[in-house]
């Protein structure tokens, strides 16, 4: 009973498993490391091979006494050597890529110039341009403003000279009816269902006889005169009336002389008016061809300055890209210049381990 109970207890009894001393673990590290990161071997290549890094311990006893042995650690150093080689390859494609990039910007550093210059070129007429086409459409308004006063006094003068006419019938009519009621005695008639002089007309007519320079007794009697019925005029009053029709008679030929000054004035300002409309219809197409000009100068200008902008941005991405492939391809230099101090060293001095070593370790 006891024995059996003895043999279960080294059957259960769990296996003592080596333990690596920190110098030998970071040797391992490194060479798992190495492998990882390595791309040129397949993943399940990669992955035995760090498997059996963590069961392998090439001790020299077993290199040169066991072939299999001998032949794990030829296979871990395979492994290392397509690790450097595979670095190779990636500091040669980077460098392929950056001398690639180089050349790229040189092409692209003319056309930048090529772009900057024309973008330079396509602004220098614009400003004369703009500037022109300011003067035009300056030159262009003030025409059209001269156009407008003209129109706008011909209008007033145009309306000063109906005035006088409608004036001068008025006072025509009114002389002549006065005339006659002297003569025969009549009752006047200005206009349809009027038979006395109104308030304005008498207003009207003393404005007259006082503009003439009549006496103060003739201006004051003059408003009672036309206030009165025809059949009771006395001598006095048809003397003022002979005299109000003379003065009317001399205002008339004022307004007559008045009316040739206004009549020549109109034609004159109809011959301003024609002249302003003629220059401003003759500016107008030469405005017309500077915005043109000035549009597509600058339609001209904008596309260069797109041009401009779109190469000096490709140039910064080209440049940026220099940059990063070869600080990359720096890395991986000095990534590989450290392969033989690190991964390579570290499988070296791991073959390289004394029997005295190993039982220090504790291995």
């Amino acid at each position: 009973m006891s024995k059996r109970t003895s043999t279960a207890a080294v059957t259960t009894a769990p296996k003592k498993q080596k333990i690596l001393d920190d110098e030998t673990q970071e040797r391992c590290d490194c060479i798992i490391g190495a492998i990882k990161g390595c791309d040129s071997l397949p993943t399940n290549v990669r992955k035995m091979l760090i498997g059996m890094m963590h069961a392998f311990r090439p001790y020299p006893d077993d290199l040169s006494d066991n072939p299999i042995a001998h032949g794990i650690s030829s296979l871990f150093d395979d492994a290392l050597n397509c690790c450097e080689e595979d670095l190779r390859k990636q500091v040669n494609k980077k460098e392929t890529k950056t001398q690639a990039l180089l050349e790229e910007r040189a092409v692209k550093q003319g056309e930048f110039a090529v772009a900057e210059l024309e973008r330079e070129e396509m602004q220098k007429p614009l400003l004369e341009l703009k500037n022109k086409l300011a003067e035009c459409t300056s030159h262009l308004d003030s025409l059209g403003a001269s156009v407008k006063a003209s129109q706008e006094a011909m209008q007033t003068i145009v309306s000063a000279h109906e005035e006088l006419r409608k004036k001068r019938e008025r006072l025509v009519y009114i002389s002549t009816m006065i005339g006659s009621l002297v003569a025969d005695g009549e009752t006047v008639c200005f206009s349809e269902g009027h038979t006395d002089f109104t308030e304005d007309h008498i207003s009207e007519l003393v404005c007259i006889s006082q503009g003439v320079g009549n006496p103060e007794s003739m201006l004051s009697a003059l408003p009672a005169t036309l206030r009165k019925p025809p059949s009771s005029y006395t001598n006095l009053d048809k003397a003022v009336l002979k005299q109000l029709t003379e003065d009317l008679t001399t205002h008339i030929q004022s307004l007559d002389e008045s009316s040739a000054s206004s009549t020549k004035l109109v034609k004159e300002h109809e011959q301003k008016v024609a002249s302003c409309k003629e220059d401003h219809e003759k500016a107008l197409p030469h405005q017309e061809m500077a915005a043109a000009h000035f549009t597509e100068a600058e339609q001209k200008a904008l596309k260069a300055d797109k041009a401009f902008k779109t190469a000096r941005n490709s140039l910064h991405a080209t440049m940026l890209e220099i940059e990063m492939y070869s600080s990359q391809c720096e890395d991986t230099e000095k990534r590989l210049a450290q392969f033989s101090e690190g991964p390579r060293a570290a499988l070296r001095k791991l073959l390289s381990r004394t029997c005295d070593e190993v039982s220090r370790a504790g291995g």
